[in-house]
Parts: C-alpha cells; structure tokens; sequence
C-alpha cells in the first residue's frame, strides 16, 4: 500500500466503500481541513502555554476539542453541509477575536488572510464569496470604528493592506476554483 493510500485511508475513517464518490471527497477534504487544523491549534496552544497567555491558550484548546467533536460528528452522520458551516464559522470567529485582541506580537490578523480560502474551498464559490464578503465587512467594521474592545493598535493604512492582501488571496482561490470546478 503506498503512502497517499494510507494517508487516504486515514482521512477516510473506512467510508470509502460506504459513500457516494462526491460525498466521499467532500468527507476526505473535511477531514484533512480539520487534521491540519488541530496539528497548528495544538501546537499554538502549547506555545502559549508556556508563554503564559493562558485566554489564547484557552481559546485554542476549545476550539481544538470542538473540532475532534466535529470530526467525530461528520464520520458518523456523514453530514457534510454542517461540518463545512461549523469549519468556517469557529475559523471566521477565531480570526476576529485574533483581530480583536493582536494575537501574539500583534501578528494575529496574519492567520485572517487564510479565510478567503477556508471559505471558498469548504462552501463552493457562491457560498464562499458570501462568507468571505461577511467576514471581510465584520473586519472592515471593526477597525475602521476603532471601538475601546480592541486591544490590537493597526497603523493608519493598515485596513488598506489589509484589504488588498485579502481580496488577492480571494481572488487567487476564487479563479483556482472556479478553473477546477469548469474542467
């Protein structure tokens, strides 16, 4: 058996037999999206444990655990459409409250670039510009505002940046996908 068969066969939890092909690849791709996920939740959870932000930790950790629960959901009911939703709900969420609070060094909005992505490849192209567009508005609102809550201190053309970074990355994934899915 060769290495992408047991990677397959790892990220399958043994549906493969059991599934309509399409379901089956939209399960496999829900499984990577998440495996990859709590390699990088965990190992920042531990990170900043041990650099003593216990709230971020937290956070982390819980998200970490609502993703096994997510995981074990989908493998079970094989519920595609609301393992997607729940993905980039707690990611959207994540990367304001990383927006919010600066993240460490003030770098959380980094991981924000990541959204277009998680939405377009998770939700489809209608769906994915949507929550991309919703997510990207929450941003716009909250750092052009400049409300008390947020403790991050973005410079003066930062939302510019920021947007145009944004918007690229969408756009990238948007054509990638809209190319894959016309083929």
């Amino acid at each position: 058996m060769s290495s992408t068969d047991k990677i397959f066969k790892l990220l399958s939890f043994g549906k493969q037999t059991k599934t309509e092909p399409k379901k089956f690849s939209r399960i496999l791709l829900i499984n990577a999206f998440i495996i990859i996920s709590l390699f990088f939740l965990l190992v920042y959870t531990l990170i900043e444990l041990i650099n003593r932000n216990y709230t971020l930790s937290g956070i982390l950790g819980l998200i970490s655990v609502c993703l096994i629960i997510n995981i074990l959901y989908l493998n079970r009911t094989l519920k595609t459409t609301f393992s997607e939703y729940f993905l980039v709900i707690i990611f959207s969420a994540l990367m304001i409250y990383l927006m919010i609070e600066g993240g460490p060094l003030e770098l959380g909005y980094l991981w924000s670039i990541l959204v277009p992505a998680f939405c377009l490849i998770l939700l489809g192209l209608k769906r994915g510009t949507i929550a991309s567009a919703i997510f990207l508005g929450i941003v716009l609102i909250l750092v052009i505002n400049d409300f008390s809550f947020i403790k991050a201190d973005y410079p003066g053309g930062f939302i510019l940046r920021f947007s145009s970074v944004f918007l690229a990355s969408y756009l990238l994934v948007y054509t990638y996908e809209y190319f894959r899915l016309s083929n």
